[in-house]
């Protein structure tokens, strides 16, 4: 219900929002919710259920977000959407066993600690991204955001 609830207001708010914004807003949140489960990891329930709701804000957008961030700056095609797609794929399968052998090995300490890594490495990889973007755009000829927008929407998603 309430990751349902928090989709419906994303929604709402990428239509007024960047997807570089809300990337932003993304790691920041995790970065938020990963360090109150580890603060209060021995306090009150109440402190991990917030840490939780936290976590889903961002988990909850964050792939689309991204598939928005690359149509405003790239041109998208089949192939590429591919590529993403199971770049996706690769990370939930590759994150969820590691994330299951840290909790086994150390406990629910570890659950944090993963979620802060993750949220490092996303803003690491957000800078790489928005710096290959910036360059990317320069070599458009300076096409305005809302036409690449444009053509990805009349690119076919299969085949030419």
């Amino acid at each position: 219900m309430t990751l349902l609830a928090l989709h419906a207001v994303v929604i709402l708010l990428a239509r007024f929002i960047s997807p570089n914004v809300i990337l932003v807003v993304d790691a920041i949140f995790l970065l938020v919710s990963s360090v109150l489960m580890l603060v209060t990891v021995n306090a009150r329930p109440v402190f991990t259920v917030i840490a939780v709701i936290l976590t889903a804000i961002p988990v909850s957008n964050f792939q689309a977000s991204i598939i928005t961030f690359a149509q405003r700056y790239f041109q998208v095609d089949g192939k590429l959407m591919g590529v993403f797609l199971c770049a996706i794929c690769l990370g939930v399968s590759v994150v969820s066993p590691i994330a299951g052998l840290l909790l086994d090995l150390y406990g629910v300490i570890s659950f944090p600690v993963v979620l802060l890594s993750i949220a490092a490495l996303i803003i690491v990889l957000l800078a790489l991204g928005l710096v290959v973007a910036i360059t990317a755009r320069r070599g458009q000829d300076e096409t305005p955001a809302e036409e690449i927008v444009v053509q990805n929407e009349r690119t076919p998603l299969i085949g030419h």
